[in-house]
């Protein structure tokens, strides 16, 4: 009753945010905007993962992971300045997921890839009334884009594992965020490449490991356009606040994660706090609290949806309001325990085995 309640509220959220979006104007005048990516919002690279905290185990070998996931943040960046206001009212992202398994000697593998699309709508105020009463000769000055934002490649392998000894996993994850935006100065991404690296720290508790716990950390470098700054769109009686915003040359991508499974490979409840501590940069401070839930339509397959919303709303890339939905689809049979065994053949699927 909970998820379908939760589910009816968050549904027509994303639809409107959609649709606000796709009919926001789009006049012919400059839009001007910043290339810098203030949507924080980037689920787990495989089915293993929780929402956006990744988890240490890795594919098997030869397993495939996909999965759509599609993310809406209201107010990503706003900034006044007296009667003058800019802002990025709806972020709508629909990311594709891929991950593939691979086993090369002792060494356990993943690549994946993540592609996002983008439709962003804002604002510019007060309109320009054209000094008559009349509207016919009124100048509004909204702002939107769509399109592809930065393809995210990764490799993740694991070291420890959460099914053997005191269950404690830590793993890697080496990404690069290509250059790939099909729309310049619409905040859908930036304009250079992002090398990043992330540990993962986690933690099973419980035989039938219904308790998780995992920490993310790492750095991610901007080589690209870093600061943006408001001085209107060019035309006549645009208004300007003339604040900037810069994420500086690097970060330090955080996350925490917490997961019950009240029915194991049925039901889970996750919460998380993610963010980045920016190293220099100006009004950029991302961290979000989020919570969702994960209903399995398989052994290795999910619905995923939930909400949350910026903890820091005074700084850029904080929502004041987030919702996502999203199906991660892993067509092959898993190893569910982590113990090497796939569970078709394996007599205990929940229970990993000891190899001492």
């Amino acid at each position: 009753m909970h998820l379908r309640s939760r589910s009816t509220r968050l549904l027509p959220a994303l639809a409107l945010a959609v649709v606000g979006a796709l009919a926001a104007p789009r006049v012919a005048h400059a839009q001007d905007a910043g290339n810098i990516d203030i949507n924080p919002f980037r689920f787990a690279v495989d089915s293993r993962g929780y929402l956006t905290v990744d988890a240490s185990q890795v594919l098997g070998h030869k397993e495939l992971s996909l999965g759509i996931v599609t993310n809406w943040g209201r107010h990503l960046l706003v900034f006044e300045n007296g009667d003058q206001t800019f802002e990025v009212t709806n972020v709508v992202t629909p990311t594709l997921h891929g991950a593939f398994g691979l086993k090369l000697g002792p060494a356990e593998l993943e690549l994946a890839i993540s592609m996002p699309f983008s439709i962003m709508s804002g604002d510019r105020n007060p309109d320009d009334d054209g000094g008559t009463p009349t509207p016919n000769d009124d100048n509004k000055f909204g702002l939107s884009g769509q399109g592809l934002g930065n393809v995210g490649v990764h490799l993740k392998t694991r070291f420890l594992k959460t099914s053997k000894g005191p269950k404690i996993g830590l793993g890697l994850i080496l990404s690069a965020f290509l250059p790939t935006a099909s729309e310049k100065d619409r905040f859908l991404a930036e304009d250079g490449l992002q090398p990043a690296a992330s540990v993962i720290l986690d933690k099973e508790f419980g035989k039938q490991r219904n308790l998780r716990f995992a920490v993310n950390a790492g750095i991610k470098l901007h080589t690209g356009t870093t600061s943006w700054t408001d001085t209107g769109n060019g035309d006549p009686g645009s208004p300007a606040t003339n604040k900037t915003i810069d994420s500086g040359s690097a970060e330090v991508p955080v996350g925490v994660a917490i997961a019950w499974s009240i029915a194991p490979q049925k039901f889970d409840l996750i919460g998380e706090v993610f963010g980045s501590l920016p190293l220099g940069g100006e009004n950029y401070l991302p961290l979000e609290a989020i919570g969702g839930v994960k209903l399995y339509l398989g052994k290795n397959s999910f619905f995923s949806l939930g909400g949350g919303r910026g903890l820091v709303t005074t700084k850029g890339a904080n929502p004041d309001l987030r919702a996502f939905i999203g199906i991660i689809f892993e067509p092959n049979i898993g190893d569910r325990d982590g113990d090497g065994y796939k569970d078709d053949v394996d007599e205990c699927p929940d229970d990993p085995e000891d190899f001492d």
